[in-house]
């Protein structure tokens, strides 16, 4: 299916602004468009596939899409899972990051997350943009939450957004499937630092205990597992750190709502 900008935007606006709200398992059609567009997730947990590739998305993760991007999106969580759409006229969009452009680079593309503050930001500012609609407004505050991702990407290194730099490369780790196994000791050894430092600078980044946060890597990336591989319910398991196949299958089940088996069979119903 092709979008064009003209169709929805007839008011000669070069922006669109709307949230997309699925239920459990929705999906919307593959579809191409002729604009920019970049949406963040507001609530619940999406797969997001877009010219052969899919991820996982939950709240405050985003992407900035390109023209002719073929993608579709599936809501994972039982409800509600909601997300912030903008679509930007393509000269227009290509106007505002060519001071930019080239020093971000292929990150333009990638998926990236929003620190807990510059989430809030987001949603106030295109919250604003939703209520109170008018040509002018909306083009200054659009630049604005551009430039706010954007500069994001440009410094994503930034130790205000993610923590210090021991911590990020300890967490790259587990967002890669390292030190899972192996669990807490091995996340404080990645770390370098004590048990009681990490702990309190985890909490003050994360809001969370290391053991929670690992946790919540081990069940991130048994979905990628689940929806990449072949390998066993038993197996995953056990390469995500879990020592019970009973206990994974209830944290998963407290967490997305359904079994893994649930969760890998309705994946392939939607995708395949």
């Amino acid at each position: 299916m092709q979008l064009y900008f003209k169709d929805f935007c007839l008011d000669c606006s070069k922006i669109h602004i709307a949230d997309l709200v699925l239920e459990a398992h929705d999906y919307t059609l593959g579809h191409h468009h002729d604009f920019y567009e970049f949406f963040v997730i507001l609530e619940g947990i999406f797969v997001h596939e877009w010219d052969g590739q899919r991820q996982q998305m939950s709240k405050g993760m985003y992407q900035v899409l390109k023209p002719q991007c073929f993608h579709r999106v599936y809501a994972l969580e039982t409800a509600p899972n909601r997300l912030r759409n903008i679509a930007i006229e393509k000269q227009y969009f290509e106007s505002l990051i060519q001071p930019v452009a080239k020093l971000i680079g292929r990150k333009m593309w990638e998926v990236d997350e929003l620190g807990t503050g510059a989430f809030e930001q987001f949603e106030s500012k295109s919250q604003k943009l939703i209520q109170h609609y008018e040509a002018e407004f909306a083009s200054y505050v659009v630049e604005s939450l551009l430039m706010d991702l954007l500069l994001q990407k440009l410094y994503e290194g930034d130790e205000e957004r993610k923590g210090p730099s021991w911590l990020q490369a300890a967490c790259k780790k587990l967002e890669e499937g390292q030190l899972m196994e192996e669990g807490l000791q091995a996340f404080l050894t990645s770390c370098g630092k004590t048990q009681e430092h990490v702990t309190r600078v985890v909490k003050q980044y994360y809001q969370m205990t290391p053991t929670e946060l690992i946790n919540a890597h081990r069940l991130k990336y048994s979905c990628t597992l689940l929806t990449t591989t072949k390998e066993s319910i038993v197996q995953i398991a056990y390469q995500c750190g879990f020592n019970s196949v009973a206990y994974f299958n209830k944290r998963f089940k407290e967490k997305y709502g359904s079994t893994p088996t649930q969760y890998r069979e309705r994946y392939r119903k939607t995708f395949y």
